[in-house]
């Protein structure tokens, strides 16, 4: 069964684990680390792998310490011309039970929402900070 958790939604911080049977996928890590650590029961384990939107802080303010974790971690290229150790998103990305897809949003800059599929048919849209 899939549960999703949101850590944060809005100009303060943006982060959300998507738990695929144990397997988790963190959308944006836009919160202090402790409030990522504290929804993952301080295990980062199972952590698949963290995908960001955009560059901007609201949605990148860990990105730095799930790099020094070895989480690998996932954005435009905006994104990963910003933080050494970021992996450039491929148009689909393959991960331990995620299928993750992209597509360019409409924002002040270069910005990315994601379809992503879960291994046991539960799809999942991430959408945020667009114009339209």
């Amino acid at each position: 069964m899939a549960k999703m958790t949101i850590l944060g939604s809005g100009s303060r911080g943006n982060s959300i684990i998507i738990d695929n049977e144990g397997r988790k996928l963190l959308v944006e890590c836009g919160v202090p680390y402790s409030e990522i650590m504290k929804g993952l029961n301080y295990d980062i384990s199972n952590v698949t792998a963290c995908v960001s939107s955009h560059k901007h802080f609201d949605h990148l303010l860990s990105i730095n310490n799930l790099i020094k974790k070895s989480i690998p971690c996932y954005g435009n290229q905006d994104v990963c011309d910003n933080y050494k150790g970021c992996n450039v998103l491929p148009k689909v990305l393959m991960l331990d039970g995620y299928k993750i897809q992209h597509f360019e949003l409409d924002h002040n800059a270069p910005n990315t929402a994601f379809v992503v599929d879960l291994d046991n048919g539960v799809r999942v849209l991430y959408v945020t900070d667009t114009k339209s």
